[in-house]
């Protein structure tokens, strides 16, 4: 993490929107936006933005198609167990797949419906080759 790169964009922050309300994260404090160390970005960000309203929001972020396992996981878990049927199954599973692929902000429509792909096996071939 380069740092002083970090400090140069919280000073034009500074300059360009004195006396507002700013909220953020810890940028650049997670693994894939710069892998810094939380603590020194939260003290450059407190040391830079002085004339402001800065609301700093520190929490570990997981990765959006881990969380989505999960869910999968944790939903497939309340099949197996009978805490849910099949037809809830299947109406939650496609509301975590229209997520997966097509964001939080495009409705789902109230006909879409999850069909897991079969897997295809593959032929194994008996016999000869004629040439």
């Amino acid at each position: 993490m380069q740092y002083h790169y970090l400090e140069n964009c919280l000073n034009a922050i500074e300059k360009h929107y004195k006396k507002k309300k700013i909220a953020t994260i810890v940028l650049g404090g997670n693994k894939t936006d710069g892998n810094g160390e939380r603590d020194k970005i939260i003290d450059l960000i407190k040391k830079t933005i002085k004339g402001n309203n800065v609301t700093v929001y520190d929490y570990e972020e997981e990765e959006y198609r881990t969380k989505l396992f999960k869910e999968i996981a944790a939903l497939h878990k309340r099949f197996v167990d009978k805490e849910i049927n099949s037809n809830e199954y299947i109406k939650e599973r496609s509301e975590i797949e229209w997520r997966r692929r097509n964001g939080i902000f495009k409705p789902m429509p109230s006909d879409y419906v999850y069909y897991p792909r079969k897997e295809k096996k593959k032929l194994d071939f008996i016999g000869k080759i004629k040439k």
